[in-house]
C-alpha cells in the first residue's frame, strides 16, 4: 500500500511541477524541489506503511491483552500504571526532539541538494572564475553540518532506547516483586503468574516495535 501511495504522490508531484509557471521556479530552487520529490516522499511512504501498520498492531494487542491480564490479577495490572506514565512521558519528550531534529535534517538535505544542483548547472561559470576549490570547501562545510545533525538525532535515539528498556525492565521487577508473594499466599497460582508475565512480555514487545518504527 505504501509503495502505491508513494507512486501516486510522485506522479502527482511531477505533474504539478510541469504545470507551474516560470516564476515558480525562480522562487523555488531546483535542488529543494528535487529533495521533496525523493527524500521527503520516501519519508511519507514510511509513515503511510510500516508506522501505521505497527501502530494498529499495538492498539489491537493492547485492546486484547489488557482485559485478559486484568482478569488474571487486577492487583498486578494496576502496578503497570506505575511505570506506564513514565514511559509515556519519555516517549512524548524524545518524540518531540526526534520530530524537530528530523525536520531540520530534511530541510538541510534540501539545501545540500540545491547547492549541488546549482554547481552542476553552472559548472562552466565555476570553472571560468576558478572557483572549484571554494565550492568544494563550501560543500564540505554543508556536508559536515548535515552529518552532525544526523549524529545528533542518533544520539537522542541511543539515549531513548536504553531508557525505555530500563523503564520496561523496572515494570517487570515490580510485577515479580508483587506477584511472588501473591503466589506464595495462594491468591495467584504459579501458572497464572507465568501466564500474566507472558502476556505482559507480548504487550511490551508490541509497544517496543511501535516505538522503534516511530
Amino acid at each position: 500500500m505504501s509503495r502505491h501511495i508513494e507512486y501516486d504522490l510522485r506522479n502527482d508531484f511531477y505533474a504539478r511541477l510541469v504545470d507551474q509557471p516560470q516564476s515558480f521556479f525562480h522562487e523555488h530552487r531546483t535542488g529543494d524541489l528535487m529533495s521533496r520529490a525523493t527524500n521527503d516522499l520516501s519519508a511519507v511512504r514510511q509513515l503511510a506503511g510500516p508506522m501505521i501498520m505497527y501502530s494498529l498492531q499495538t492498539v489491537f494487542v493492547v485492546i486484547v491483552i489488557m482485559p485478559i491480564i486484568f482478569a488474571i490479577s487486577w492487583k498486578l495490572t494496576l502496578l503497570l500504571f506505575v511505570t506506564m506514565p513514565l514511559v509515556s512521558l519519555t516517549v512524548k519528550y524524545f518524540g518531540q526532539q526526534v520530530h524537530t531534529r528530523f525536520q531540520q535534517i530534511q530541510d538541510f538535505f534540501a539545501q545540500i541538494t540545491a547547492r549541488a544542483q546549482e554547481n552542476f548547472t553552472g559548472v562552466r561559470v565555476v570553472r571560468a572564475y576558478a572557483q572549484e576549490q571554494a565550492e568544494i570547501e563550501a560543500f564540505n562545510r554543508l556536508n559536515y553540518e548535515y552529518a552532525q545533525k544526523n549524529l545528533g538525532l542518533v544520539r537522542i535515539d541511543a539515549l531513548m532506547r536504553p531508557l525505555m528498556t530500563f523503564l520496561i525492565g523496572l515494570g517487570f521487577v515490580l510485577i515479580v516483586w508483587a506477584g511472588v508473594p501473591l503466589a506464595v499466599r495462594g491468591e495467584l497460582t504459579v501458572g497464572q503468574f507465568t501466564e500474566f508475565n507472558m502476556y505482559l512480555f507480548r504487550l511490551d514487545l508490541a509497544a517496543d516495535c511501535d516505538r522503534l518504527r516511530r
